[in-house]
């Protein structure tokens, strides 16, 4: 009896609200691989000097989910590297889950770098990550560079703002 009246008296245990708890283990929503902590890596990579920026390009590497929850960290450091750099270029090679949140930051920074006139292009797209961009249709919006140090096979093409995407749509 004194065991019940302690459990009344006790406050509801709340669940995590992580992604993991959020999760059923084992169910459709489990991952196939284990999910790694997200991180954002920058460096910068020689670029071949016949190119229109002598700098060196500026790599901004997320690893592991773009969503929700990480889509502001990748923001800033793509923000941060615009406002600091010529030529930046986000990798996606490590990027194990991509959200339309990841696809709304590399629109805002297509955006910022056309307006501050930056070159601002995409690399390793692969998986789940470049079907997102398919179906979202930003894909060609963005100069796509597939190795490190490698030029685009054709010129770049003019980068769309946010409102040409949106007069698209309607």
């Amino acid at each position: 009896m004194t065991d019940r009246v302690e459990m009344a008296l006790q406050p509801p245990q709340t669940a995590p609200t992580t992604r993991a708890a959020r999760r059923h283990p084992g169910g459709f929503w489990a991952p196939a691989v284990p999910e790694r902590p997200f991180s954002v890596a920058r460096y910068t990579e020689p670029t071949d000097s016949s190119a229109a920026f002598s700098a060196d390009r500026l790599i901004v590497a997320p690893a592991g989910y773009v969503d929700m929850d990480t889509a502001p960290l990748l923001a800033a450091a793509l923000h941060n590297a615009l406002d600091s750099h010529p030529d930046v270029c986000c990798d996606l090679t490590a990027a194990d889950f991509f959200s339309a949140a990841g696809v709304h930051v590399l629109l805002l920074a297509g955006d910022r770098a056309k307006r501050g006139g930056s070159r601002f292009s995409i690399r390793g797209a692969a998986g789940i990550t470049r079907r997102v961009l398919r179906i979202t249709q930003v894909e060609h919006l963005f100069a796509t560079l597939d190795g490190p140090a490698e030029a685009p096979d054709r010129p770049a093409a003019p980068q769309a703002g946010l409102s040409d995407i949106f007069r698209r749509i309607e």
